[in-house]
């Protein structure tokens, strides 16, 4: 339960499914706050979460529970998940009436609780001791449990003293999942070794696409009727058949599109040397842009193999010569569904020269800043340092070439007045040359 609480805090991925990032509570209620504290610590290292907030004691439903919660929404509304751990330390008191009736109520005024807020809460409970032909049939209790609830997970270790487990996965409007765990006995994790199917999605369509587009640019909330909904997304169709469309995928919508990050297929990236005043395309520096860029991309694939360059052009029919570079990022030796697919964190993460590790152990925190933080910084300072001398070198040389060619056109200039100069003078030698042939052959006649 620590290890979902935690991802969810960071908004990191678990597993390689996407989380999104919100508050949580967690009622760890069979913990005292030093042992809470051990597990996190070699968990987690001492990487905190501002939003992850833990209590090892509450009130029960109807004695006080409810009021906690509710006035901790009050104070914390971006929470989006509580985690209750266990159900039994909730119950009411005299509340040991295992029917179907009881069980169901007790779930469904949870459910009221979280639908009210549009939170999840995640309750554990523990499993029967013998085995049961239905897998859930185990969860301890009635069958009430998990039919007022909607949905379940069910955590089973192969062996009592081993370290593999399965996660079973069922609920409404859930598709059923089986994750193989693996738990690291040093950090306490548990790891996915493999999943037994990939997730379906059905698909999105040209509608929904640009829905996600505008309302994931900034664009978080809209108001107006359907048919003004219509004009702002630039669809031709009815405005019922957009309202009846989007109540269908309301679900999805938010679930696929609400946090703003889906992976996006393809990414395309665009480079530009200079602007058109130093690096026209005409001009004789546009055509060392162009070599620039082209040497760029030949490089770039080797550079980034985890970015499948599918399309790259050089365009010189605009004022300045730019780049496209069109690459799909990909990542493989995925543990779920297909070996290789679509990532740009991972895809980048592949190249981890210049990422932080995860701390190994119980490293301390000094011990991981003076081994691992601070030369990491030094290297990215030494290469930004490099960066700028070359950049400072490569503007020092176009202000030394601007000011010989400077120069060389002065002196062009000089010449060339010199040469008209003499040009003039020779015409006129030319000149007086043919009067003094003239003179000579007519004195040369008069004798």
């Amino acid at each position: 339960m620590a290890q979902i609480a935690y991802h969810i805090s960071r908004g990191i991925p678990l597993w390689d499914y996407p989380v999104r990032k919100a508050a949580v509570l967690y009622l760890a209620l069979e913990d005292d706050y030093r042992r809470l504290q051990e597990r996190l610590y070699r968990m987690f290292g001492t990487d905190g979460a501002d939003n992850l907030f833990f209590s090892v004691s509450a009130g029960n439903l109807g004695n006080g529970l409810d009021e906690q919660l509710q006035e901790f929404m009050k104070q914390h509304t971006e929470t989006r998940l509580i985690i209750i751990d266990t159900l039994q330390k909730i119950r009411e008191v005299g509340g040991d009436n295992y029917s179907y009736a009881n069980d169901y109520e007790i779930i469904t005024r949870l459910k009221q609780l979280a639908d009210s807020y549009g939170i999840c809460i995640l309750l554990v409970h523990h499993t029967r001791k013998q085995n049961s032909d239905g897998k859930f049939d185990m969860i301890s209790g009635t069958t009430g449990l998990l039919g007022a609830a909607d949905g379940a997970f069910l955590l089973q270790k192969e062996k009592r003293t081993g370290n593999a487990a399965t996660l079973e996965i069922s609920g409404r409007g859930q598709q059923g999942q089986k994750l193989y765990l693996i738990r690291n006995t040093e950090t306490l994790l548990w790891e996915l070794e493999k999943a037994e199917t990939e997730l379906w999605k059905g698909p999105t369509g040209p509608l929904l696409e640009r829905i996600a587009e505008i309302f994931s640019s900034g664009n978080k909330t809209w108001e107006g009727t359907p048919t003004e909904l219509c004009g702002y997304l630039g669809v031709d169709m009815q405005a019922n058949a957009l309202t009846r469309k989007l109540n269908v995928n309301a679900g999805r919508l938010l679930n696929e599109y609400g946090n703003s990050k889906q992976e996006k297929p393809f990414h395309e990236l665009i480079l530009q040397i200079g602007d058109k005043e130093n690096m026209g395309a005409g001009s004789e520096n546009g055509q060392v842009a162009r070599q620039i860029l082209d040497e760029y991309y030949h490089g770039f694939q080797e550079r980034n193999p985890n970015l499948y360059v599918f399309s790259a052009h050089i365009h010189m029919d605009e004022a300045t010569p730019h780049l496209h570079i069109d690459f799909v990022p990909f990542t493989t030796g995925s543990k779920r569904g297909l070996d290789t697919r679509v990532s740009l964190k991972q895809a980048l993460d592949a190249s981890p020269e210049y990422q932080l590790p995860e701390p190994q152990g119980l490293m301390s925190a000094k011990s991981y800043k003076n081994k691992v933080a601070k030369p990491l910084v030094q290297k990215l300072k030494s290469l930004v340092k490099t960066a700028l001398v070359r950049c400072f070198e490569a503007w020092d040389s176009y202000y030394r070439l601007n000011v010989t060619n400077s120069n060389l056109h002065r002196e062009n200039e000089g010449l060339r007045k010199i040469n008209e100069k003499w040009r003039g003078r020779t015409k006129t030698s030319v000149r007086k040359t043919k009067i003094i042939s003239c003179s000579v052959r007519h004195l040369e006649a008069s004798r």
